[in-house]
């Protein structure tokens, strides 16, 4: 499970932004969703809810259902991504000139493949209720290229004094700090059982029933210790995370040891497990600590001596970080004045969602998770 930086309008690209493109080929009479002169009918956000629904499954599976994102249940977070990926797509759409909407030979060459393999996918009986012809799929899915291609090729110019303040901010901590104690040493191993999960960049904790069975195998795993079983059976048995150079808890800081496995820097770990892992002895075991992503055991095995050319690595690493942030924080404000520019396109369009159309597709929706 990795830390894998946006989420919700962008779940996998082509695949996701699929068939909810012109009113062509639809049985509906009346537009679910319009926008400036382009229609979207039942048929099409049909299809689009359930496959934003799937593209939820395979990355969070059935357990997402059960949990939050972004502060409301991930259902409605999933239903309001469709709608807005759906509402960007189209409001680029209208800006389109007829040459820009042409497909390149390369274009024509992915799309027929990407059409001939969601056909197959989806089986004529469900292209059948879906109200899908292969000729419309393809056409739709050849509308997303274009619109997929023409956001790449936007361009936008950066606040590089905005850029440049952020990146002060977000190092001031390590600016100040003890670099001496930063890169005090540990080696450990660890079982560590998570409570919640990554979904394209964006942590999302586990349901409530689920954090509490998730402390309840943490538990179970400490009652095993506590009574003298071997750390590695019982690590064998329960931790969630088989490399502990992987577990997130113990790579938290920005300047990390790289060369060795099972031996991390102080300042790397999360802030509240400095003190509670470093006053644990050498050779001994902590007790169940509580990190952001979950529950750890802790089995220190040595505190290694500072090296002397600590200090000059950790000011290294620390630019190389500094300017990898930098270079980040230019492309996610150019993404944002993407963003910006299209919803300032979308105010100037007529815009009209027909509420109970679309409450009764999502409920539809619904139904088909439960």
């Amino acid at each position: 499970m990795k830390n894998k930086p946006g989420l919700l309008l962008r779940l996998g690209s082509l695949c996701l932004c699929l068939l909810f493109f012109c009113a062509a080929g639809c049985t509906e009479e009346k537009p679910v969703v319009t926008v400036g002169s382009h229609k979207v009918f039942a048929p099409q956000i049909r299809m689009y809810l359930y496959q934003t629904m799937l593209n939820y499954e395979r990355l969070g599976g059935e357990e997402i259902w059960q949990m939050r994102i972004g502060g409301q249940d991930a259902f409605d977070a999933a239903c309001d991504a469709a709608m807005a990926s759906l509402l960007q797509t189209r409001t680029v759409l209208e800006h389109l000139t007829e040459s820009q909407s042409k497909l390149t030979q390369q274009g024509q060459e992915e799309v027929a493949s990407a059409a001939e393999r969601l056909t197959q996918t989806l089986g004529e009986d469900r292209m059948k209720q879906m109200g899908l012809t292969q000729e419309l799929v393809l056409r739709m899915l050849g509308e997303d290229y274009v619109v997929s291609q023409f956001m790449t090729r936007m361009s936008y110019i950066p606040d590089l004094d905005e850029v440049d303040r952020q990146t002060e901010e977000f190092f001031a901590w390590y600016d100040m700090l003890d670099v001496s104690e930063y890169m005090q040493r540990v080696r450990l191993d660890a079982i560590f059982v998570y409570t919640g999960q990554w979904m394209d960049g964006e942590w999302v904790s586990y349901s409530q029933d689920t954090r509490a069975e998730q402390l309840a195998k943490a538990e179970s795993a400490m009652d095993q210790l506590t009574k003298g079983a071997d750390f590695q059976e019982v690590r064998t048995r329960f931790t969630e995370e088989a490399a502990v150079e992987d577990m997130p808890p113990l790579n938290v800081g920005i300047v990390r040891e790289t060369t060795i496995k099972d031996m991390f820097f102080k300042g790397q770990l999360e802030r509240d497990l400095w003190e509670s892992v470093f006053r644990v002895p050498e050779g001994e075991i902590s007790g169940i600590l509580t990190t952001d992503y979950g529950y750890l055991i802790v089995k220190v095995l040595a505190f290694p001596a500072i090296r002397q050319r600590d200090s000059w690595l950790y000011h290294e690493k620390l630019e190389a970080s500094r300017e990898a942030f930098r270079t980040t924080a230019i492309e996610e404000q150019k993404g944002r004045g993407i963003e910006d520019l299209i919803r300032e396109w979308q105010n100037d369009l007529q815009i009209t969602v027909d509420t109970d159309q679309w409450r009764a597709l999502t409920l539809e929706m619904a139904k088909w998770i439960e």
